[in-house]
């Protein structure tokens, strides 16, 4: 999970990571290095961050329990939702461009 999470926060990872859990920078250096692990409290933190639905999808990538993969399915049809509503109001647009 920290190297999906150090691949989001290439720059400053450390900073990153201290922001959202309330770790010591020194605590977020250690995960970086791989000589700890954040703890229950700081993984909380992060998934109830903005960037918790990176790190659940990265926590369950290859699980097939049925919660997991349920969880996954309905993450992938928000976001499908999103990206056709999306592409709805940008079609609309063009629309009115051709349309007088």
């Amino acid at each position: 999970m920290l190297d999906v999470l150090q691949k989001r926060f290439k720059v400053d990872f450390v900073w990153e990571m201290h922001v959202r859990t309330g770790r010591s920078e020194r605590d977020c250096y250690r995960w970086k290095t791989g000589k700890a692990a954040p703890d229950f409290e700081a993984l909380d933190r992060l998934i109830n961050s903005d960037v918790g639905d990176l790190v659940l999808l990265t926590m369950t990538r290859g699980s097939t329990q049925p919660w997991a993969v349920a969880m996954r399915r309905t993450y992938e049809i928000a976001k499908a939702r999103v990206d056709m509503e999306a592409a709805q109001r940008r079609l609309a647009a063009l629309e009115r461009g051709i349309i007088p």
